[in-house]
């Protein structure tokens, strides 16, 4: 029987926690405490072709960034990330006729590595849009997730085209860290407290060849990401089901919509809406605390924006409920929040 535990599942791929330890070890950390704090082994990593769960892959994070100091430790995987880190995925794009191409697999394929997130091509008049999308909750270790898959996606596009992307510009949902500052030197410009996770840079950029576009070496990658891609295939339907109801509460700016509306909107029952979000070890609660929380701290990041407002317009008619709410969350009242570190 298929586990119904994502999260639980094996579905990140070793090279990304492999060099997770790379990183800690250049900072003189012991990476066995990593290791260890996941329920993992060395040589658990060291097997072609493995995967660990997004909960282990989670551990290590969250352990990395304690012992190395550093929360930033995201920005730092993506800025080590080059195409060639995601296997045939990253070979099947280098190889691809133009930046569009490559990352239409990115987007179709990016399954094969990992299972919680996938980037979104879309164009407004001149300008491309890579967008993250996220596929279920990711938890406390989201920030170092969004920001490692994102930069190193932006990091990567130079060596896709083989020339660099002056006017590309980075784009999170977060507040600006302090943990940004050491790194923002190697780093496109890069912009906080966004309405989406998202690169931006000029369309015309899409249609330009590829540096080491190679038809025969495309197709052979290809068909290593349709047979593992065919292997998760329930799991892609599933992964959808949780897009549309993220979407959909997305765009519910008063959060209104219930799951019964989600069920009728997405034209199935709500107990079959509620088996399928189940599935993937989430549920319409736990999706709709989580865009509210991502919205709720873009707008903290403006002091002039009363929290009275902010509680109001993440749908909370007393704000005493909104500060409960977000000390679930944060561990914090908003006004602690707002004051920033003691």
């Amino acid at each position: 029987m298929k586990d119904a535990r994502p999260l639980s599942v094996p579905s990140v791929s070793i090279a990304y926690p492999a060099l997770l330890l790379e990183i800690a070890q250049e900072r003189g950390v012991d990476t066995a405490d990593i290791l260890h704090a996941a329920g993992l082994s060395a040589d658990m990593l060291t097997q072609k072709g493995g995967f660990i769960t997004p909960v282990q892959y989670t551990l290590m994070t969250l352990h990395t960034a304690r012992l190395t100091q550093d929360q930033g430790i995201g920005l730092a995987l993506g800025l080590r990330l080059r195409p060639t880190a995601h296997g045939q995925l990253g070979l099947m794009m280098l190889s691809s006729n133009t930046l569009r191409e490559a990352l239409d697999h990115s987007r179709h394929f990016g399954r094969v590595r990992q299972r919680t997130m996938r980037l979104m091509l879309h164009t407004e008049g001149d300008t491309a849009i890579v967008r993250l999308q996220e596929l279920r909750p990711i938890g406390r270790s989201r920030h170092f997730f969004v920001e490692g898959m994102l930069t190193g996606s932006a990091i990567g596009m130079p060596y896709l085209l083989g020339a660099p992307v002056p006017e590309l510009t980075l784009h999170f949902d977060i507040p600006e860290p302090a943990y940004f500052a050491p790194y923002k030197d190697r780093l496109p410009p890069t912009h906080f407290a966004c309405e989406h996770n998202e690169i931006r840079f000029p369309a015309h950029y899409l249609d330009r060849p590829l540096a080491l576009s190679n038809r025969s070496t495309a197709n052979e990658a290809l068909i290593v990401c349709e047979q593992v891609l065919a292997e998760i295939g329930h799991e892609h339907q599933l992964d959808h089901i949780v897009a549309q109801v993220r979407e959909l509460i997305t765009q519910d700016r008063g959060f209104q919509t219930s799951v019964d509306d989600a069920a009728r909107l997405l034209c199935m029952s709500t107990r079959t809406l509620k088996r399928k979000l189940q599935a993937c070890g989430t549920s319409f609660v736990a999706l709709q605390e989580d865009v509210r929380l991502q919205r709720a701290l873009r707008l903290m990041a403006n002091p002039l924006l009363p929290i009275q407002d902010i509680a109001h317009t993440l749908g909370y008619v007393d704000p005493a409920n909104f500060t409960r709410a977000f000390r679930r969350w944060t561990g914090e009242s908003p006004s602690r929040y707002r004051r920033g570190p003691a």
